[in-house]
């Protein structure tokens, strides 16, 4: 499994709305299935190609979780954003793919209700190093997870977490891993955090998506998180920066769950 991010910059100053990972999500799926549908009928219901089509493996397919995200922030100043891919060695062709897609989703499409075209947009490509490639410091120090977009994690009745922990957190970052590294649909995670608990905060926060299928907009409620342990284990620290990569929680394709992991001082 590779990690791959696009950045696009689009050279433009317009400000967004608070937030546009819905959006992109949107915008994204129409031009990609107009890049990649090859059925007359234009459904994916008993298709002939769904099996190599781009299109369903990102939208429809329902076998586990989706292999990308946006990479984008709450209130950003620019329409700036990144598209994290999680593929195979063997894809550089969906890898293009995907280029000629956003370039068409901002030449043809646009972006929010007002559809605003970026036909001047510059892409990037970097190689986002997995786990076992990663230099891990020593975890004795403070360490900072703190959410950028809001996380959306749930329990098992669907309600949401409210409080969100560290052990919340891994559990689903595990899940993700192995998925995308081994298959597996449902995982637990095998061992047993081990840290200090110095302080934790979970603040509600109120986004808002706009649903075509239904043509309005729709509440989007999560918890932006600030958490603060020491004495960490490696296991831990290890799976929290993969985590930094994928993302935790639900609706992650649309930017939710981003975070950072950072070290303070002893003490801190």
């Amino acid at each position: 499994m590779q990690y791959h991010q696009i950045k696009i910059e689009v050279n433009d100053n317009r400000k967004p709305s608070s937030f546009i990972g819905s959006a992109l999500r949107g915008a994204f799926g129409h031009a990609l299935k107009e890049r990649s549908c090859v059925n007359p009928t234009y459904k994916c219901k008993g298709c002939f190609a769904k099996e190599r089509c781009l299109y369903y493996e990102f939208y429809e397919q329902s076998n586990g979780y989706r292999p990308f995200r946006f990479n984008v922030e709450v209130r950003q100043e620019r329409y700036d954003f990144g598209l994290i891919l999680f593929f195979e060695e063997s894809r550089a062709f969906d890898m293009s793919m995907v280029i000629d897609t956003l370039s068409l989703m901002l030449s043809k499409y646009g972006l929010e209700k007002e559809h605003f075209k970026f036909p001047h947009t510059a892409f990037g490509i970097e190689t986002l190093f997995p786990l076992n490639q990663m230099a891990l410091p020593k975890v004795s120090s403070t360490v900072h997870i703190k959410s950028l977009t809001p996380f959306i994690l749930k329990q098992a009745n669907r309600s949401l977490i409210k409080e969100i922990g560290l052990e919340d957190i891994l559990s689903s970052l595990y899940k993700r891993k192995a998925f995308f590294e081994e298959g597996k649909a449902h995982a637990k995670l095998p061992f047993t955090p081990s840290y200090e608990l110095v302080s934790s905060k979970s603040r509600y926060q109120k986004t808002f998506r706009r649903s075509d299928a239904q043509g309005k907009k729709i509440i989007v409620e999560g918890y932006s998180v600030n958490l603060s342990v020491k004495n960490l284990d490696a296991q831990s620290y290890e799976l929290l920066k993969y985590g930094e990569v994928v993302a935790v929680g639900n609706d992650t394709v649309r930017g939710y769950g981003r975070f950072l992991v950072e070290f303070g001082v002893d003490g801190e």
